[in-house]
Protein backbone atom coordinates (compact mmCIF):
# COMPACT_ATOMS: atom_id res chain seq x y z
CA UNK A 1 0.00 0.00 0.00
CA UNK A 2 1.05 3.12 -1.26
CA UNK A 3 0.46 6.64 0.39
CA UNK A 4 2.04 9.64 1.70
CA UNK A 5 4.35 9.15 4.59
CA UNK A 6 2.49 9.60 7.98
CA UNK A 7 4.50 12.89 10.13
CA UNK A 8 4.04 13.23 13.86
CA UNK A 9 3.24 16.77 14.29
CA UNK A 10 3.02 16.96 18.48
CA UNK A 11 0.86 19.74 19.92
CA UNK A 12 2.59 22.31 21.40
CA UNK A 13 3.48 21.49 24.97
CA UNK A 14 3.79 25.31 26.46
CA UNK A 15 0.74 27.81 26.12
CA UNK A 16 3.20 30.83 24.90
CA UNK A 17 3.72 28.11 21.84
CA UNK A 18 0.80 27.13 21.77
CA UNK A 19 -0.85 30.73 21.62
CA UNK A 20 1.74 31.54 18.61
CA UNK A 21 0.88 28.71 16.93
CA UNK A 22 -3.02 29.38 16.92
CA UNK A 23 -2.31 32.79 15.95
CA UNK A 24 -0.03 32.47 13.07
CA UNK A 25 -2.45 32.48 10.27
CA UNK A 26 -4.11 35.78 11.53
CA UNK A 27 -1.41 38.30 12.19
CA UNK A 28 1.27 36.72 9.69
CA UNK A 29 3.24 39.84 8.01
CA UNK A 30 1.28 41.96 11.05
CA UNK A 31 4.23 43.11 13.08
CA UNK A 32 3.51 45.09 16.44
CA UNK A 33 -0.41 43.52 17.05
CA UNK A 34 0.01 40.39 19.00
CA UNK A 35 1.79 40.97 22.82
CA UNK A 36 2.35 37.91 24.39
CA UNK A 37 3.50 38.15 28.70
CA UNK A 38 3.35 35.24 30.74
CA UNK A 39 5.60 32.52 32.49
CA UNK A 40 6.67 29.48 30.83
CA UNK A 41 3.01 26.78 31.60
CA UNK A 42 3.76 23.38 30.16
CA UNK A 43 0.43 21.34 30.54
CA UNK A 44 -0.38 17.59 28.73
CA UNK A 45 -2.44 16.35 25.51
CA UNK A 46 -5.98 16.94 27.29
CA UNK A 47 -5.56 20.34 28.76
CA UNK A 48 -3.69 21.36 25.11
CA UNK A 49 -6.98 20.68 22.76
CA UNK A 50 -8.95 22.43 25.66
CA UNK A 51 -6.62 25.62 25.20
CA UNK A 52 -6.67 25.21 21.33
CA UNK A 53 -10.12 24.87 20.85
CA UNK A 54 -10.36 28.14 23.42
CA UNK A 55 -7.65 29.91 21.65
CA UNK A 56 -8.95 29.14 17.90
CA UNK A 57 -12.35 30.17 18.83
CA UNK A 58 -11.32 33.93 20.20
CA UNK A 59 -9.00 34.20 17.28
CA UNK A 60 -11.54 33.55 14.47
CA UNK A 61 -14.19 35.77 15.75
CA UNK A 62 -10.83 38.45 16.44
CA UNK A 63 -10.67 37.87 12.78
CA UNK A 64 -14.21 38.15 11.56
CA UNK A 65 -15.70 40.95 13.64
CA UNK A 66 -12.92 41.87 16.26
CA UNK A 67 -9.60 43.22 16.70
CA UNK A 68 -7.78 41.56 14.18
CA UNK A 69 -10.71 42.49 11.78
CA UNK A 70 -9.25 46.05 11.45
CA UNK A 71 -5.66 47.75 10.14
CA UNK A 72 -5.57 49.36 13.60
CA UNK A 73 -6.58 46.36 15.98
CA UNK A 74 -4.29 44.70 18.36
CA UNK A 75 -4.75 42.10 20.72
CA UNK A 76 -2.80 41.09 24.35
CA UNK A 77 -2.69 38.08 25.72
CA UNK A 78 -1.53 37.54 29.22
CA UNK A 79 -1.77 34.78 31.57
CA UNK A 80 -0.23 33.77 35.50
CA UNK A 81 -0.08 31.05 37.28
CA UNK A 82 -0.77 31.52 40.92
CA UNK A 83 -1.34 28.87 43.54
CA UNK A 84 -3.58 26.12 42.10
CA UNK A 85 -5.03 28.54 39.21
CA UNK A 86 -4.06 29.70 35.49
CA UNK A 87 -5.28 33.02 34.52
CA UNK A 88 -5.48 34.30 31.05
CA UNK A 89 -6.06 37.31 30.09
CA UNK A 90 -7.06 38.41 26.52
CA UNK A 91 -7.58 41.78 25.24
CA UNK A 92 -8.62 43.55 22.05
CA UNK A 93 -7.99 47.09 21.37
CA UNK A 94 -8.26 48.91 18.05
CA UNK A 95 -10.80 47.44 16.14
CA UNK A 96 -14.92 48.09 15.40
CA UNK A 97 -16.93 49.44 17.96
CA UNK A 98 -18.61 46.99 19.66
CA UNK A 99 -22.17 47.71 20.93
CA UNK A 100 -22.62 44.79 23.65
CA UNK A 101 -22.66 41.35 23.54
CA UNK A 102 -24.09 39.06 20.15
CA UNK A 103 -27.06 38.59 20.63
CA UNK A 104 -26.72 34.99 20.83
CA UNK A 105 -23.57 32.73 21.53
CA UNK A 106 -22.26 30.32 18.86
CA UNK A 107 -21.41 26.63 18.52
CA UNK A 108 -17.55 27.92 18.64
CA UNK A 109 -18.47 29.68 22.06
CA UNK A 110 -20.57 27.30 23.52
CA UNK A 111 -17.97 24.53 22.94
CA UNK A 112 -15.21 26.83 24.48
CA UNK A 113 -17.67 27.51 27.64
CA UNK A 114 -17.93 23.49 28.12
CA UNK A 115 -13.67 23.11 27.29
CA UNK A 116 -13.02 25.89 29.98
CA UNK A 117 -15.49 24.18 32.71
CA UNK A 118 -15.06 20.40 31.77
CA UNK A 119 -11.54 19.74 30.57
CA UNK A 120 -9.70 22.65 32.19
CA UNK A 121 -11.91 22.90 35.26
CA UNK A 122 -11.95 26.54 34.89
CA UNK A 123 -14.07 29.31 33.63
CA UNK A 124 -14.57 31.74 30.55
CA UNK A 125 -16.12 34.80 31.19
CA UNK A 126 -16.93 37.81 28.06
CA UNK A 127 -16.57 41.49 28.97
CA UNK A 128 -17.70 43.54 25.90
CA UNK A 129 -16.22 46.87 26.13
CA UNK A 130 -16.75 49.41 23.20
CA UNK A 131 -13.21 49.22 22.70
CA UNK A 132 -13.00 45.65 22.32
CA UNK A 133 -13.60 42.44 24.34
CA UNK A 134 -11.64 41.30 27.27
CA UNK A 135 -12.14 37.59 27.92
CA UNK A 136 -10.76 36.17 31.24
CA UNK A 137 -9.88 32.29 31.32
CA UNK A 138 -9.48 30.20 34.30
CA UNK A 139 -8.25 26.77 34.63
CA UNK A 140 -7.11 24.39 37.43
CA UNK A 141 -3.71 23.81 37.72
CA UNK A 142 -4.22 20.48 38.77
CA UNK A 143 -5.94 19.87 35.13
CA UNK A 144 -2.82 21.15 33.09
CA UNK A 145 -0.89 18.09 32.74
CA UNK A 146 -3.78 15.63 31.58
Amino acid sequence: MGGLPRQNHAAPSSLGKLIEVVMEPHVEGRPGVLELAGPAVEFGPTAATGFALILHELATNAAKYGALSAATGKLRVAWDLVGDVLTLDWKETGGPELTGPPLQNGFGSKLAKLSATGQLGGEIEYDWQPSGVEVHLTASRARLLH
